[in-house]
């Protein structure tokens, strides 16, 4: 009878603690579960760990996810929907007199040597609003995504065997993965393609999502618990959750079988860190850029950064060269005034052309700058995936 403001943290801790009597989910951090002042927290990873109660009511179910779109409607509205329809100069509007958006680049704000950009950052856009990023009229995006960029580093990092193998003959790491972890029940799933570049479907997607999702937050020596926050938070485009009912000794028993699938990673892991010990510092091969990592983390002991920087820096060295060689093959103006190279968002590229046909054969020379082989990852060969669209979520 008294209202309830799903953006106040007080109101909301005081249904969920207070009125339903509910205390903070087991297994989150302290730090996590409760605030600086000794309160139960109300973040968001707290309203997740409840949403992962299988035997929550229904009722209460609804409340805590509504609070969830509620909270993230109002966070996207103010850092991105609102700035982007709001000319330049007036209440922190983003949009400039010819309709373009241009964010502020940063250089050497990055520890591994990504670029980064802010007013808007592009790189924490989500996936649902890129469809905001528009072409202008009868013009055309096209672009470049990496392929498991990550993935194929670590596999000649470390001398992955299963993976190298899957790269060597073009076939689908993610599924490699899946199948280390679900064996027999992925095989057998329902929805495998029909054929090459056919799509997946049904539970058999499902399971390699998953195996995606567990692959990428393990291969920096992620523990279980660590790999299931991240899983049981990971949202569709609609911004729903999809593995909040993962349990952590599913997760954990996932986690163990795609360690246990490829030895060679946790192999990888204690050589980063013997080589740290041994010189002090962690370096990529593609620049040969160092880091001793103690004015990064704080901590001259942190294993997930040693073992995490090589890695990225790797991916931001092998990106620059794709981005310089692109843009020398697609120069700005390439198709007239406006276009050429729009966008670098980590392991891909956007450009812009003047018409579709432009966008056709641009795409093409993408697929011919994009790929390399470099002497230091000599055992993968690192390509793109061209794509053609009216928006930056197509393209």
């Amino acid at each position: 009878g008294t209202g309830y403001n799903p953006g106040s943290p007080d109101q909301v801790r005081r249904v969920i603690f207070g009125v339903w009597g509910m205390t903070p989910p087991r297994g989150l951090p302290k730090k996590v579960a409760y605030t600086t002042s000794g309160s139960e927290s109300t973040g968001d990873a707290v309203l997740i760990a409840m949403l992962a109660d299988r035997g929550l009511e229904p009722a209460r179910r609804r409340l805590i996810e509504a609070t969830r779109g509620y909270r993230l409607a109002i966070k996207l509205n103010g850092t991105y929907v609102r700035p982007l329809a709001v000319p330049m100069g007036l209440d922190g509007g983003r949009i400039w007199p010819d309709g373009r958006v241009r964010a502020s680049w940063n250089v050497h704000v990055t520890s591994p040597g990504r670029l980064s950009c802010n007013d808007p950052s592009l790189q924490n856009v989500r996936v649902r609003l890129r469809n905001m990023f528009r072409a202008q009229a009868a013009r055309c995006m096209f672009g470049a995504d990496a392929d498991q960029i990550h993935l194929r580093i670590a596999a000649a990092r470390w001398k992955i065997e299963r993976l190298l193998e899957i790269f060597r003959h073009g076939g689908d790491p993610h599924a490699i993965n899946a199948e280390a972890m679900f064996g027999a029940a992925f095989r057998h799933a329902p929805g495998h393609p029909a054929g090459p570049g056919g799509k997946w479907a049904g539970l058999a997607k499902m399971m390699r999502d998953v195996a995606k999702i567990i692959a990428f937050a393990s291969l920096y020596g992620a523990d279980a618990k660590t790999v299931h926050r991240v899983l049981v938070s990971t949202e569709d485009a609609d911004g729903n959750l999809v593995n909040h009912e993962r349990t952590l000794t599913e997760v954990r028993a996932l986690h163990a079988a795609w360690l246990a699938s490829m030895p060679e990673i946790e192999r990888g892991w204690a050589w980063e860190i013997a080589n740290w010990r041994a010189k002090g510092y962690v370096e990529e091969p593609v620049s040969g850029r160092r880091c001793e990592l103690r004015d990064v983390v704080g901590d001259e002991t942190d294993f997930h950064s040693i073992v995490n920087w090589p890695t990225l820096a790797s991916e931001a060295a092998i990106m620059h060269g794709v981005t310089l060689d692109c843009v020398a093959a697609l120069p700005f103006g390439f198709d007239g005034a406006a276009t050429g190279l729009i966008n670098q968002c980590h392991d891909s590229l956007t450009f812009e052309a003047a018409s579709r046909a432009a966008a056709v054969r641009g795409a093409r020379v993408l697929a011919e700058v994009f790929p390399r082989t470099l002497p230091c990852y000599s055992d993968v060969r690192f390509t793109g995936s061209p794509v053609i669209g009216d928006t930056w979520a197509e393209a």
